[in-house]
């Protein structure tokens, strides 16, 4: 091949690749975040459905309980998290409440969770719930 056709092809590459990636930011640009959802509202997030029933500090500790249901996952309570300003906690049990649960079941479970609140900055907390390719966010403390 002669240089003149190698230097037209690389530059129709280049080209393609720009138009493609003008297009990624275009439909990057047209998507929107879900906006948190507040205590009592359902979330879905694959085909899991959570309600947050409510979140009190107790002992240091931000308990957070939910209804879960709508799948059986025995590890579906790994996918929740808190977030604070700067870190990322993931659930953890709590020996001292009786009605805390590992996973989901078809059927609604109320579940408490326990996440400890030391040593984090600010007041505003969000609980997160992640499956499959979905993210779920409650607002806990405005």
């Amino acid at each position: 091949m002669k240089t003149r056709t190698l230097l037209l092809l690389a530059v129709g590459c280049g080209i393609a690749i720009l138009v493609a990636g003008m297009f990624v930011l275009l439909r990057l640009d047209h998507q929107t975040a879900a906006a948190p959802l507040g205590i009592g509202q359902q979330g879905v997030s694959g085909d899991a459905r959570i309600t947050v029933k409510s979140a009190k500090v107790l002992d240091g500790d931000l308990l957070v309980t939910v209804e879960v249901g709508g799948v059986d996952d025995p590890a579906g309570m790994k996918g929740f998290s808190l977030i604070a300003p700067n870190r990322r906690i993931p659930a953890g049990p709590d020996q001292n409440i009786a009605d805390r649960c590992h996973g989901f079941t078809v059927a609604p479970a109320t579940c408490t969770m326990s996440f400890p609140m030391a040593g984090l900055a600010g007041t505003v907390r969000q609980l997160v719930f992640e499956r499959a390719t979905e993210k779920v966010r409650w607002n806990l403390i405005p």
